[in-house]
């Protein structure tokens, strides 16, 4: 055993005398090697297993998600290479008045809308460079701020006449960046961009899209209120080239609409005061518009932030809702109570008509037809401020919410209010209601429900001139101001475009949804009286344009605007004028589609191909362009290429499908290619022809049937173009139109006499 022991005590000895050599060793390497001792500090063996597991689970994360990034990064510069996709800023460089600029990217919109229904931003152009002295002012807004139906004319533009007059010394650049259908959810990623572009001051007039615009919930042009971040997610995405291919290849086949139809594409999209959805709505309103105030801000621009004015008077609710529970007698009760009223009202007995209305109305309270029924009688009885109160009340019932609503307002007055120094409050609402009868805005200042009429957007540039005046740098008080028919002067606001504008107004309000307004009858015969009012000699339309233009020769739509006047009898006049303007707004598709037709009117046939060729190259989505390309290929003998141009128009807005497939027919008749014309006239039958249209397109069949040889069915389409002419021309009759009735008749006569006996 004693042994034993003392050979275990030598074993003992001779294994610390190993570990003490493999640790003088580990000791060298550490000298040796900066760092790794102290990753040894501490307990043996404490420190390397958990270091281990970081390094593995860090590999594992850079294997999940760093690999997919790294490869969605090489795609989308694969992408960009390519040329694939668009730009997703909303501005993009060019070149105007000869240095560089910056225009709008007329593809911006295309991540928001559906399909082929995308709204490209109007025309803009400002310099690259701010020039020193210049106070540089971006507009915000849809529509309403853009000036529809017609720009030239909008309150930014009235705007500009007011400061430029009041401040001869300052030079300034009023950039309106407003776009038809979009909302608040478009304009934050517009105002990013546009903060990057040395901004003064921005002007916000937001609130009419918030419902129907994108990603509102009566939208038809994405996903219904959704979240907030989602909304934000999916925006950011879209902006991408990747992101712009998967969205393309989703929306194919998708029920997508093929082009945008205006306000008749949201009939039946329909939300309740009272819906869940629009809590969201208005949450994500107040996010955005408080992110766009901040984003300006951060820019050092000034802000102005405008209430929203909307017509009460003089525009019906879209739509209306009973409330969701009602009862079938209580319904009976409400129905027979309205009917009472509409017929004592009619009779112009108001007074007894309340009585039924306000019974009705204890009945069901959220009826907008029946508010607004109440609103009308209040008036008559010149009780005001209560038919004012109703007006708003049938407004924010309204079930088709195009409009405006009080909580909207509410949310623009908060937000002015909680943004501090830097942001003032212009309630163009109120403005509006003070200087109409009663206090109650109507017909006066607006053509529709919420486009403003010359005379309102007047209005509202009075109303921010006084807060745009306080963020000049050491801007004197304003004094006065020009009269507003000086205004309308220097804008060349002539009684031709005033009838122009009113015949535009009269078309959309032939069709849907304005159809289904109680006041649709009167309020169509006013702008119809309108439309057909006199206007100046063409010589002294054309002075007042040179007076204008005289004034402000660097203004393009003022140039703008003297050539779509002179281009049917003065081409050459039109061309003079478009040449600066399109030098100014060099991306605008509708200056140089007129200066296509304006060189092809003037006999100028190559130049006008060419002009039209790089259009249809430049702009290929824009179908009036492939329309004036079709025209002027057939004009100098070119049928095919013109023909395959009329085909591309149809393809891209089938609106236009049955006249260019007719005249697309006519170049097939013309060749002698008899089948092909007739096929082709078929199509534009069935793509929807109506009225006149149809009538020629049936004639014009006729025509093709007999030449091939196929007389039972030329007759049957002579007759059917017939009895269209004479259909035409009885609703012309009726509504007061007799020579062009008379013309109609004439060519049913014509298409009678192709019958044989």
């Amino acid at each position: 055993m004693a042994r034993r022991k003392k050979q275990g005590s030598r074993g003992s000895r001779e294994e610390t005398a190993a570990d003490r050599a493999r640790a003088a060793d580990r000791a060298r390497q550490d000298r040796a090697a900066p760092g790794r001792g102290a990753a040894r500090a501490g307990a043996p063996g404490s420190e390397r297993a958990p270091a281990s597991k970081r390094t593995l689970l860090a590999f594992r994360l850079v294997s999940v998600l760093g690999l997919p990034l790294v490869l969605l990064l090489g795609a989308e510069g694969l992408l960009r290479l390519a040329g694939a996709g668009h730009p997703g800023a909303f501005t993009v460089p060019c070149t105007a008045r000869g240095r560089p600029s910056f225009c709008e990217n007329p593809r911006f919109t295309e991540p928001f809308f559906p399909g082929a229904a995308s709204r490209s931003p109007p025309p803009l152009s400002f310099p690259a460079q701010k020039e020193p002295g210049t106070f540089r002012i971006f507009v915000l807004g849809e529509s309403a701020a853009l000036g529809d139906p017609e720009p030239a004319y909008g309150f930014s533009r009235y705007l500009e006449v007011l400061l430029r007059d009041r401040f001869p010394g300052q030079r300034f650049e009023v950039v309106n960046a407003s776009t038809t259908a979009i909302n608040s959810h478009v304009l934050l990623p517009i105002a990013r961009d546009l903060a990057q572009h040395e901004p003064d001051l921005f002007v916000l007039y937001i609130g009419n899209n918030e419902v129907v615009g994108p990603f509102g919930a009566g939208s038809v042009l994405a996903l219904r209120a959704p979240p907030l971040p989602l909304v934000r997610a999916r925006i950011a995405i879209g902006s991408t080239r990747l992101g712009q291919l998967v969205g393309s290849a989703l929306r194919r086949g998708s029920g997508a609409p093929r082009e945008w139809r205006g306000m008749e594409m949201f009939v039946g999209q329909e939300v309740r005061a009272d819906g869940p959805e629009l809590r969201r709505v208005y949450g994500s309103f107040q996010e955005n518009l408080r992110d766009i105030v901040a984003t300006a801000r951060s820019a050092g621009a000034r802000v102005v932030v405008s209430t929203v004015a909307t017509n009460l008077r003089d525009s019906a609710p879209f739509a209306a809702q009973h409330r969701k529970d009602l009862l079938p007698a209580a319904l009976a009760a409400w129905s027979a109570r309205t009917a009472e009223g509409v017929r004592l009202a009619g009779e112009g007995r108001c007074p007894e008509a309340l009585g039924h209305f306000r019974a009705a109305e204890a009945i069901d309270g959220t009826h907008a037809n029946l508010e607004f029924r109440l609103a009308r009688c209040l008036e008559a009885t010149f009780d005001l401020d209560a038919a004012r109160n109703h007006y708003t009340l049938a407004r924010d019932l309204d079930v088709l919410r195009f409009r405006a609503d009080t909580r909207v307002n509410e949310i623009v007055r908060a937000v002015a209010a909680e943004s501090g120094p830097g942001v003032e409050l212009v309630d163009a609402e109120r403005a509006l209601s003070a200087a109409s009868p009663g206090g109650i805005p109507g017909a006066g200042v607006f053509y529709e429900h919420v486009h403003l009429r010359p005379r309102g957007n007047d209005l509202v540039a009075r109303a921010i001139f006084p807060a745009v005046a306080r963020a000049l740098p050491g801007a004197a008080a304003p004094g006065d101001l020009p009269a507003p028919e000086e205004c309308d002067r220097r804008l060349a606001l002539t009684r031709y475009d005033r009838r122009r504008v009113a015949r535009e107004v009269f078309r959309r309000l032939e069709g849907a949804p304005f159809t289904n307004q109680l006041d649709h009858a009167e309020r169509l015969a006013a702008m119809r009286l309108e439309g057909d009012a006199a206007v100046d000699t063409p010589e002294g339309t054309a002075a007042q344009y040179r007076a204008a233009i005289a004034r402000a020769p660097g203004d393009p739509l003022l140039r703008l605007g003297f050539a779509a006047f002179l281009a049917p009898t003065d081409p050459e006049g039109a061309i003079k004028e478009l040449q600066p303007a399109i030098d100014a707004l060099p991306t605008s598709p509708g200056a140089r589609e007129l200066l296509a037709g304006s060189l092809g009117h003037a006999g100028r046939k190559d130049e006008a191909v060419a002009e039209a060729r790089a259009l249809a190259r430049e702009r290929p989505e824009y179908a009036p362009g492939w329309v004036d390309l079709g025209y002027l290929l057939a004009e100098q003998g070119a049928f095919d290429e013109g023909a395959a141009a009329y085909e591309r128009a149809a393809q891209l807005a089938p609106s236009l499908a049955p006249g260019v497939l007719r005249e697309a027919g006519r170049i097939a008749m013309h060749q002698g290619r008899f089948e092909r014309a007739a096929e082709t006239l078929q199509r534009a039958l069935n793509a929807g022809a109506d009225g006149e249209e149809r009538s020629d397109t049936l004639a014009l069949l006729g025509e093709a049937l007999r030449r091939e040889g196929r007389e039972s069915e030329a007759e049957s389409a002579y007759q059917g173009a017939a009895a269209s002419y004479r259909e035409s021309a009885r609703a012309l009759r009726a509504s007061g139109r007799a020579a062009e009735a008379q013309r109609l008749e004439s060519r049913a006569v014509e298409a009678e006499a192709r019958v044989s006996p």
